[in-house]
């Protein structure tokens, strides 16, 4: 976004102008997954609060979710007085288990969270077949799927509601926020009337998350990306962090925000943008994808991809190359010379999933979780890699270099 248009929505939030372009942004992104009701909210975690408050979920409830997730859909249920139960992940598609649930659910499971990982579906056809046999709600997870169908289904249609991340890490990048969807639409009225009554983000978190928008215009690039932290040090610990930092703990912890909040105006006009570059921005990932993939192949590796990953630009959208080390090569973080390759495209600390819960603010423990409750999570977890697929044209030549020097790697290690 450049100087101009940020000039302009730096008016607007200065003014105080809130609604926006709230409702556009919502019908777009329904045409986009074609048709629907979609409310946007501050964060994809309050549109899954809002829908299981919404279902009535109270003290004794429990919600099914997998032991290979963000902290932050913890403090959600958590937040409702419910209770997690872990589920397994099915190893070809990184995404929630049917058999997993099937053995998990008691009286006291009154919803049900499907989640799809990196663009991949889960089964979601057999998991909505479980939640109609024993009557739970089905939501879905779609906060890293966007884009991405079943069976010719949009991701998000299958379940009685779903939730959208547009976080920067996420499909849509509006730096933060997310979408509470659903094709239901006496769901959405009843919602959207509790909704209406939503406050929206304070004015001093909209020019800190307009200043985000700056740094990461200008610093997010291959070239000065690594040296962005270092200089965050200099920038001073007192300004406002323009992310909503208080929900990663196991419990509710009133931060400088509202909980629930709408999407405020700065966001929405963020994520009409990130709609519109969409079908470019999709194929350029499944493009890379397919680019690895052959290296992969090339390289005797092609059996560390997992076999959800089909399909590529007919159903599934990536997000990330996902692929994982067979058990026998021992947790990524002690090979070294992989450890090394990995890092050549990003900080291999920031892998998602390497452990069950993610982003958590303290033990694992606290947030219901059991070592040992999700095995395949766990082992996946410990040698999954995750490349970006967002690969400026300038670096290309330079990206496939160091997938080529991956594979050199991976070609050191024991196989099965």
């Amino acid at each position: 976004m450049d100087d101009a248009r940020l000039a302009v929505l730096q008016k607007r939030v200065a003014a105080g102008e809130e609604e926006g372009c709230g409702s556009a942004y919502a019908q777009a992104f329904c045409a986009a997954l074609g048709g629907g009701y979609a409310l946007p909210t501050a964060s994809a975690r309050m549109a899954l609060h809002a829908l299981l408050r919404h279902y009535g979920l109270r003290d004794g409830d429990e919600v099914l979710v997998t032991g290979f997730t963000c902290s932050v859909v913890l403090n959600a249920i958590l937040r409702c007085g419910a209770a997690p139960r872990f589920v397994d992940i099915d190893r070809h598609t990184l995404g929630t288990s049917p058999e997993s649930v099937e053995a998990a659910i008691t009286p006291r499971t009154k919803a049900l969270i499907a989640q799809h990982t990196f663009g991949v579906p889960c089964a979601i056809d057999s998991l909505r077949a479980l939640a109609t046999h024993y009557h739970i709600k089905l939501i879905e997870d779609v906060a890293i799927a966007f884009g991405s169908k079943y069976q010719g289904k949009p991701l998000g249609a299958w379940g009685d509601a779903a939730y959208f991340s547009t976080d920067h890490s996420k499909p849509l990048n509006s730096l933060i926020g997310g979408m509470l969807y659903t094709t239901d639409e006496n769901l959405y009225e009843r919602i959207f009337s509790e909704y209406q009554g939503w406050p929206h983000l304070p004015r001093e978190k909209q020019q800190a998350l307009l200043e985000q928008v700056r740094v990461e215009r200008d610093n997010f690039t291959p070239a000065r990306y690594r040296w962005h932290n270092f200089a965050a040090l200099f920038a001073g610990c007192d300004a406002p962090s323009p992310f909503l930092d208080a929900d990663y703990t196991p419990w509710a912890v009133q931060g400088d925000y509202p909980y629930p909040a709408k999407m405020p105006t700065v966001l929405t006009t963020l994520g009409l943008e990130a709609l519109r570059q969409w079908p470019v921005v999709a194929d350029e990932r499944c493009h890379w994808f397919k680019k690895i993939s052959e290296v992969f192949y090339r390289n005797n590796c092609g059996g560390m991809i997992p076999a959800g990953f089909q399909n590529i630009g007919k159903e599934v959208v990536p997000l990330r190359f996902a692929f994982c080390l067979p058990a026998v090569c021992g947790p990524l973080r002690e090979n070294k010379g992989l450890w090394r390759a990995v890092n050549a495209f990003f900080p291999a600390n920031w892998i998602w999933f390497q452990d069950p819960v993610v982003c958590r603010a303290t033990d694992i423990t606290a947030y219901g979780y059991t070592p040992g409750t999700c095995p395949v999570a766990e082992e996946v977890g410990r040698g999954i890699v995750t490349i970006p697929l967002d690969v400026p044209s300038p670096y290309a030549d330079r990206f496939m270099q160091n997938v080529e020097n991956l594979c050199r790697e991976l070609q050191r290690l024991p196989r099965a």
